[in-house]
């Protein structure tokens, strides 16, 4: 078994688009560099190997809308579906 290494610094898992009024404290929004901590709840939407892709669904209990990131991804997956569906 291997063990991680805790001097090693943390890996990131990516950057996801949080809304500025859902990380403030006291009215006041975070700035960069900041450390933040907050709650995500959403669904899993598809899941490749070890990983899972994960659609946010709110941020500290408030609801996050869909953004035009959304959509893109969205007609991705359609097509990418179509291309599979034509190719069996």
């Amino acid at each position: 078994m291997i063990s991680p290494d805790p001097s090693a610094a943390p890996a990131s898992a990516g950057t996801v688009p949080v809304p500025l009024a859902a990380l403030a404290i006291d009215g006041t929004p975070p700035a960069a560099g900041d450390d933040v901590t907050f709650a995500v709840a959403g669904r899993i939407v598809a899941i490749d190997g070890e990983m899972a892709q994960v659609e946010v669904a709110s941020i500290n209990d408030q609801p996050v809308a869909a953004g035009p990131e959304a959509d893109d991804r969205a007609m991705m997956d359609e097509a990418m579906r179509a291309d599979a569906d034509g190719m069996a």
